[in-house]
């Protein structure tokens, strides 16, 4: 499922959700991606794409995979027996993670007196 939310900021982000063993109805998928988008959606600048993956099993596995603007990657992971969970935990990762990223730039470039 492939979806593209309009954000306030720059450019819409792509976030396309792969559940492996189909453990979401489309509905939750639906919600998912809203959700995903909307937790990234301050650092639209800096992200190209989102990728959620969910893998089955006893416990379900949720891993983002963000694509940033200058091609690297941040991944993130969480697990749980319920799958909504699982995603939401991750998606939970993917924001903190962004936002320490965007801090450690920040204090980078103003050690250096670059402009970020």
């Amino acid at each position: 499922m492939k979806t593209v939310i309009k954000n306030r900021c720059k450019e819409p982000i792509k976030v396309v959700i792969r559940d492996k063993d189909e453990c979401l109805s489309s509905l939750t998928s639906a919600n998912l991606s809203s959700r995903l988008s909307t937790a990234l959606g301050r650092f639209s600048g800096r992200i190209r794409e989102a990728h959620l993956s969910l893998y089955g099993g006893r416990d379900v596995r949720s891993r983002v995979a963000i694509c940033l603007e200058n091609w690297n990657v941040m991944i993130v992971e969480a697990q749980h027996r319920s799958a909504l969970v699982a995603a939401s935990r991750a998606i939970e990762k993917a924001q903190r993670g962004m936002a320490r990223s965007v801090r450690r730039r920040r204090r980078a470039a103003q050690a250096t007196g670059v402009g970020v």
